[in-house]
């Protein structure tokens, strides 16, 4: 097993499932915007499901076993997971600190809407790592269906 080439392999589809994944989190945290970015989850969702196939395939043609390509997929996606969910968390504390800045400038009590960002804080720190372990088993999964569609024998 090439590490050094799946982690070669890896690096273009992790690049496309973060961008993919900043814009739908900016897009997620814009008032109107998050009702569009809804919309479009479901095509999200292919596009991802997509590129985890291609890693496979692209992993396959390369010359890497289904095993190096399942490694490969796991490592997209448990990797493209990790940044994203670091990502829209930022994205979403300084949504919530403009929110909360709002909310003192008129004059209402900031209380409950402090209280709902750190525990949603909270909550995605703590749900962001095992968030990674399940995307890296579905990209493991994904990208043997990849290497399968090449052709790959092993």
């Amino acid at each position: 097993m090439d590490f050094g080439k799946m982690i070669g392999l890896a690096v273009m589809p992790i690049v496309v499932l973060v961008v993919l994944g900043t814009l739908s989190a900016i897009a997620g945290s814009i008032p109107l915007l998050n009702v569009i970015a809804c919309v479009f989850m479901p095509l999200y969702l292919i596009i991802q499901l997509g590129v985890l196939i291609w890693a496979g395939h692209s992993a396959a043609k390369s010359g890497l076993d289904m095993a190096g390509a399942a490694i490969t997929g796991a490592i997209v996606a448990g990797v493209a997971s990790l940044v994203n969910g670091i990502i829209a968390l930022l994205i979403n504390v300084v949504a919530g600190m403009l929110g909360m800045g709002i909310t003192v400038a008129t004059g209402t009590d900031p209380t409950g809407q402090l209280g709902g960002m750190l525990g949603g804080g909270l909550v995605a720190v703590l749900c962001i790592p095992g968030a990674a372990i399940i995307a890296a088993v579905i990209g493991a999964v994904l990208a043997a269906i990849g290497a399968l569609i090449a052709g790959t024998k092993k």
